[in-house]
């Protein structure tokens, strides 16, 4: 599966020092954890494979998961009142929909009060995409995109060569999964990350961890030691987002 000759390292061993900027570990907010005691058996695991900090990052999405907004999300990480060894900070996944003037406006969950973290919905581009991170630029702010491995419309060639440019050109940032590199989310992810890194176009790297599935994966697969030189790259710009 994996070729021969090719040497590998441990997605558990990357964990190591980890200032994670992507999951999704607040409880019984989106479709990560349900609860504060998985929450905790989670955040346990993570610990024990040295990961240092984590952001704590819920979908906000027009007509899913209630009313996932600053206020009520602030209120929910305060009643989490997580007191253990990993450094937590509250963000926000933000769906670039029609709701996201709205949260941008009010200010939205940000990472080190700079960086928004925004995703697209996986099958199709957003008609006002551009538009949209426009807006967040006039606001102050950088955009993060997240996993944009993930996303069928960079997947195809000739739309990947058209938009890559228009996304770094718009100020994106772009975050890895760090199992999209192992084929856990894909084939066409697994190749598209591979290419992603190979041009040098990440700049963070998240687990997107949701839940014991996610944490066996980590600790079960693994990936080739050049892509691990370039997570270990990823973690130090991480860093940034703590200072």
């Amino acid at each position: 599966m994996f070729g021969f000759g090719k040497k590998r390292k441990e997605v558990r061993q990357l964990m190591d020092g980890l200032y994670d900027v992507h999951c999704h570990l607040l409880p019984g907010v989106d479709d990560g954890s349900p609860s504060a005691e998985i929450s905790l058996k989670l955040l346990d695991k993570l610990a024990g494979m040295g990961v240092e900090g984590a952001y704590l990052t819920p979908h906000v999405m027009a007509g899913a998961y209630g009313r996932n907004d600053r206020i009520s999300l602030n209120r929910k990480f305060e009643a989490f009142g997580y007191d253990g060894p990993i450094k937590l900070k509250l963000a926000a996944e933000h769906l670039l929909d029609e709701k996201f003037p709205v949260h941008l406006q009010n200010g939205p969950l940000t990472l080190a009060d700079e960086y928004v973290l925004v995703e697209f919905t996986l099958g199709g581009f957003p008609a006002r995409a551009f538009d949209l991170l426009f807006e967040i630029s006039l606001q102050g702010y950088t955009p993060i995109l997240a996993h944009p491995e993930r996303y069928a419309f960079l997947q195809h060639r000739v739309q990947r060569e058209q938009l890559l440019g228009r996304l770094l050109d718009a100020g994106c940032k772009f975050q890895l999964n760090l199992l999209s590199l192992t084929g856990w989310h894909g084939e066409h992810a697994k190749k598209l990350a591979e290419e992603l890194i190979r041009r040098d176009l990440y700049t963070f790297v998240g687990t997107d961890l949701h839940s014991f599935p996610h944490l066996n994966a980590i600790e079960t697969l693994s990936v080739e030691n050049r892509q691990a030189e370039a997570v270990e790259k990823l973690k130090e710009n991480n860093l940034l987002l703590w200072q």
